[in-house]
């Protein structure tokens, strides 16, 4: 649980809001994946369901690819023709970004 900056459900919810209204000149969304047993998933759906993206759970690594593939496959058949995404991983995982086409 993130135990740094915001904690609790509406304000990561009206940050988000925030954020997305910033970027409104490009459309942007926030899907969220809660990984294992030890997760909010109850933020992680409200989070996805305040930024118009989509929650996912995820048991095992083996199930990752398939649930950002998922992620990723839905933005391109629905809204979004030139998708960015940005992960930020914890523990022994690394970090990985990549953006296309937008500019703030």
């Amino acid at each position: 649980m993130a135990n740094e900056g915001i904690r609790d459900t509406a304000g990561i919810c009206a940050a988000a809001t925030s954020m997305l209204t910033e970027l409104r000149n490009c459309k942007s969304t926030i899907s969220t994946f809660g990984f294992g047993a030890d997760h909010n998933a109850e933020m992680l759906c409200r989070l996805a369901d305040t930024a118009d993206g989509t929650y996912s759970h995820v048991e095992t690594e083996d199930q990752i690819a398939e649930a950002v593939g998922e992620a990723l496959g839905g933005l391109l058949s629905t809204t979004h023709q030139m998708p960015g995404t940005a992960l930020k991983a914890t523990r022994l995982t690394h970090l990985a970004c990549w953006t296309a086409g937008c500019s703030l």
